[in-house]
């Protein structure tokens, strides 16, 4: 069986993926906090790798604090 888990999110999506509403998202994205989009066409795409590994690095300094 084929695994078809996507691996880039839209904004809501993206959002959504990492428990955060969409303003927040924004906020986050604009500050460097989390990955900006590719831009493929007219669209915009997070990577879901990236957006793992930032949440890994707020994961971590949670846990070091």
């Amino acid at each position: 069986m084929i695994d078809l888990s996507p691996i880039g999110l839209n904004r809501s999506d993206a959002a959504a993926y990492v428990c955060l509403s969409l303003s927040a998202f924004d906020r986050m994205v604009e500050t460097g906090q989390l990955p900006p989009p590719l831009h493929i066409n007219w669209s915009k795409v997070w990577e879901v790798r990236k957006l793992d590994d930032a949440f890994e690095t707020f994961r971590s300094r949670t846990l070091d604090e």
